[in-house]
């Protein structure tokens, strides 16, 4: 046999064994896909929030009670966050001088750093914000811990939000709670297309706008924490 007929059938050979070892893997991964478990697809907007208890700038107990009745936005951030914070809170300061500045809407900022941030942090930290944008300092609640545990923060996060809680890792998305302190949904706040299906959401939950077919369809656990 000569030396070109040899190379030839040497790259069959090796392209033949090649192939045959990706059918083989693929074979095998297909099996192992089909029986591994499904994760249960559990929605995760409409629930009811549960009963918690944080404090506010004034040091005056908060509950979710204290709301009732009325639509709210909650979110989490931290007065020394330098970053995403001072990015989320600009855009709640902005949809409360703007858009949404004629609508009975009330933010609600929860502080992920309570041993730092006591209210009197807070009420410095809300201070900025709230004579820069002239905002009702009702329509913007500042929370923490009662005794700068961050336990109750966590629980709250977790337990009550569904988010993830970390100091530095937490959440800045922005959640409606409708007028029976339901969860309705949640948005990015770092994203326009987000802020306005939150402001379409706000306005039909007010009675204000007709529902939209992509704001009430149904969200799943899964989904949400992955985009965490």
């Amino acid at each position: 046999m000569n030396r070109p007929v040899a190379i030839w059938l040497g790259v069959l050979v090796c392209v033949g064994v090649a192939y045959g070892a990706y059918r083989f893997t693929r074979q095998v991964g297909s099996q192992e896909q089909s029986t591994a478990p499904v994760a249960e697809q559990v929605p995760v907007y409409g629930y009811k929030l549960g009963h918690f208890e944080l404090v506010d700038s004034q040091g005056k107990t908060f509950t979710p009670k204290q709301l009732q009745g009325r639509v709210w936005i909650a979110s989490f951030f931290f007065t020394r966050c330098q970053s995403a914070c001072i990015k989320l809170n600009n855009r709640i300061a902005q949809l409360l001088a703007q858009d949404l500045r004629d609508l009975p809407v009330v933010f609600v900022s929860i502080s992920v750093d309570p041993q730092h941030d006591r209210p009197e942090v807070l009420q410095q930290y809300a201070q900025h914000y709230l004579r820069q944008y002239d905002i009702d300092p009702k329509r913007w609640i500042f929370l923490t811990s009662a005794d700068g545990s961050v336990e109750p923060i966590r629980q709250v996060s977790q337990e009550q939000f569904r988010v993830a809680f970390a100091k530095v890792t937490h959440s800045d998305r922005l959640m409606v709670i409708d007028a029976q302190g339901r969860v309705q949904g949640s948005y990015m706040s770092a994203f326009d297309v987000d802020i306005a299906r939150l402001k379409r959401k706000v306005k039909e939950l007010l009675g204000k706008s007709s529902p939209s077919s992509e704001d009430s369809s149904p969200r799943t656990s899964t989904a949400e924490k992955a985009s965490e």
